[in-house]
C-alpha cells in the first residue's frame, strides 16, 4: 500500500489541475480511482481493488488540501468595462503604421486602449465607438461585443505560486471563455464575451474580493 501511495501522490503533484480539483473537493474520487486502475495496476504488476485506490485517494486529498491552503487571497480592487471590442492582424509594416495611428488618437483623446505585438500579429482592444469613422486594416480575427473584468491584488502575493491560477481556474469552472487576457506586475484583466460578464463578475466578486 506505501508504493500505492507513492505513485498516487507522483500523479497528482505532475497534474496542477487534478491537484486543484482535488484540493477543493470537486473530484469523484471512486470514479477517479476506476479511471486510473490500469495505470496503477500496471505500475504495480498486480491487480489493486478500485477500493483501495479510492481510500488511499482519501488519504492523499487531505494532504493535498493542506498542500495548497494559501494565505486568505484577496483582491484589492476589480473593476469592469462594457463597449469594447478586440482585433486581431497579420503583422505587416503597413498595417503595423495604421494601427500605431489609432493607437495614437486613442492616447490623445484619453481611450480605453490595449496594444499586444507578437512575431506574426497583431492585437489590440478599445472601445467599439472610438473606430467609428477610423480607416482600419481588415483583421484577420474581431469579437465585437466585449467586456473586460480587471483584478488588482497586493505586491505580497507576487511570490505566491498559482494565485491567478486559482482565479482563472474558479471562471473555468463556470464555463467562461477568455476571449484575451492581459496583465501587469499586480493587475490581470480577463477580457470575456458581453454574455458573461455578469458571472464572471459575480464569481469573482464573491470568491476573492474582501
Amino acid at each position: 500500500m506505501a508504493r500505492l501511495s507513492v505513485i498516487l501522490e507522483k500523479i497528482v503533484n505532475n497534474d496542477h489541475n487534478l491537484a486543484f480539483y482535488m484540493s477543493n473537493k470537486l473530484l469523484n474520487l471512486s470514479q477517479f480511482a476506476s479511471h486510473i486502475q490500469p495505470l496503477i495496476e500496471s505500475q504495480l504488476q498486480k491487480e489493486v481493488r478500485k477500493s483501495s485506490i479510492t481510500m488511499a485517494l482519501s488519504r492523499l486529498q487531505k494532504k493535498v488540501i493542506q498542500k495548497f491552503d494559501k494565505p486568505n487571497f484577496k483582491l484589492s480592487r476589480i473593476s469592469m468595462h462594457k463597449g469594447l471590442c478586440t482585433m486581431s492582424f497579420n503583422k505587416t509594416p503597413s498595417t503595423h503604421r495604421k494601427i500605431q495611428q489609432i493607437h495614437n488618437l486613442a492616447l490623445d483623446e484619453n481611450i480605453y486602449f490595449f496594444l499586444s505585438e507578437s512575431t506574426f500579429e497583431i492585437t489590440f482592444i478599445t472601445k467599439k465607438d472610438f473606430l467609428e469613422n477610423k480607416e482600419i486594416p481588415t483583421p484577420k480575427y474581431r469579437h465585437l461585443n466585449l467586456s473586460a473584468i480587471a483584478v488588482q491584488f497586493d505586491p505580497k502575493y507576487l511570490s505566491i505560486p498559482g494565485v491567478m491560477t486559482a482565479i482563472m481556474h474558479k471562471l473555468s469552472l463556470q464555463n467562461i471563455n477568455f476571449i484575451e487576457m492581459t496583465s501587469t506586475c499586480t493587475e490581470m484583466i480577463f477580457y470575456v464575451d458581453d454574455g458573461d460578464l455578469k458571472l464572471a463578475f459575480d464569481t469573482i466578486n464573491d470568491s476573492f474580493f474582501a
